[in-house]
């Protein structure tokens, strides 16, 4: 039997929703967000991150254009666009709400997911 879990907010600090959402991505929430996957075959070895739309292209260091890809991906993506490799993305990255929500919405304790709206 699981036991209730209880938080008691003791200060709220309100924050404006622009403030609330994450401008940069680190390398630990692309991650965090692929789930530790290779984002073009599903792989959970050698990962590293990859820009979908090559920085030499144009492509920036932003949530939509960063995903994990491993090694062998990248590899063979290089420096071309998707359209170019015939490679597809699993899911279309995207920006978290906020780095908690990311976390809740990741975590496995069932209690949570009436609170995350998911």
């Amino acid at each position: 039997m699981l036991s209730k879990r209880v938080i008691k907010l003791v200060n709220y600090i309100k924050l404006p929703f622009s403030r609330m959402k994450v401008t940069q991505p680190t390398r630990n929430m692309i991650y965090q967000r692929d789930d530790n996957k290779c984002q073009y075959c599903g792989s959970t070895r050698g990962l590293t991150i990859d820009h979908v739309i090559p920085k030499s292209k144009g492509g920036g260091d932003t949530w939509e254009n960063m995903v994990v890809a491993c090694s062998s991906c990248n590899t063979k993506k290089s420096n071309k666009l998707l359209e170019q490799t015939g490679m597809k993305l699993t899911r279309k990255p995207k920006a978290p709400i906020h780095p908690m929500y990311m976390q809740l919405e990741k975590s496995r304790d069932p209690e949570w997911r009436e609170y995350i709206f998911v």
